[in-house]
């Protein structure tokens, strides 16, 4: 009995309100550390980061193909048979991409319209013939204008000339090269990024054995240009002058 009394001094039972202090510490101590937890944990998972942002112009290149003026002069009288009528026709590049061309022709017939009272029927009415059967036309690459005369003769190669005789057609025809897309015999090139041409002779021969029924009538010709870019369009074939 004495004991316990001895043992109560030395070592009290702490009251109940001190266990539940040191309880609550416990747990502030604890929500302490879990939200020490958490903000490492923020702290681990955010990142330094940065953006930029960078833009270029696309551009497209051009192909444009002109043509210079073009316009037959007759003979005094009209054309004869075994007559040449020439004309030169400036092709320009004043695009910015090199390209390639072909040249069709299309004839149409038409009336004469300057109809002659003194033919061989003596009444002003056109011939019966189509002037178009009649003709032969050739289109050939020359040096410049004064290289398109009646006398230039009209070169053989395929690449650099092409001529029809008999000009009787539905629909444009090519001559020179081809508007089939891709390199064809024939096609013409000329570079861009700048003026730069050629010169082409376009010449009109007569049949020298053409009758009467070829008096007192006319036709029409027409030319077509059909004009592609060169770059990443197939090979190209060897340019023309």
């Amino acid at each position: 009995m004495v004991d316990d009394l001895l043992q109560e001094m030395i070592d009290p039972t702490p009251p109940r309100t001190d266990i539940s202090r040191w309880r609550r510490l416990g747990a502030t101590a604890a929500i302490f550390a879990l939200a020490g937890i958490g903000v490492t944990s923020l702290t681990t998972n955010a990142l330094f980061t940065d953006r930029e942002t960078t833009a270029g112009d696309l551009l497209t290149g051009t192909v444009d193909l002109s043509l210079g003026s073009f316009s037959f002069t007759m003979p005094q009288g009209g054309m004869a048979p075994g007559d040449v009528v020439v004309q030169p026709i400036q092709v320009d590049n004043t695009g910015s991409l090199a390209l390639r061309y072909a040249v069709s022709f299309l004839a149409t017939r038409t009336t004469s319209p300057t109809p002659d009272p003194t033919n061989s029927a003596g009444t002003g009415v056109p011939g019966t013939g189509d002037l178009r059967s009649a003709l032969t036309l050739s289109v050939f690459h020359v040096t410049d204008a004064t290289g398109c005369t009646a006398t230039t003769p009209v070169p053989t190669d395929p690449t650099v000339a092409g001529t029809q005789q008999g000009l009787v057609v539905s629909d444009y025809t090519p001559i020179l090269g081809s508007p089939e897309v891709g390199p064809q015999t024939g096609d013409s090139e000329i570079l861009g990024g700048g003026t730069n041409t050629q010169t082409l002779c376009v010449r009109l021969a007569m049949d020298p054995a053409s009758t009467n029924d070829f008096q007192n009538t006319a036709a029409n010709v027409s030319l077509r240009f059909d004009a592609e870019q060169v770059v990443n369009n197939t090979a190209s074939p060897t340019s023309t002058p």
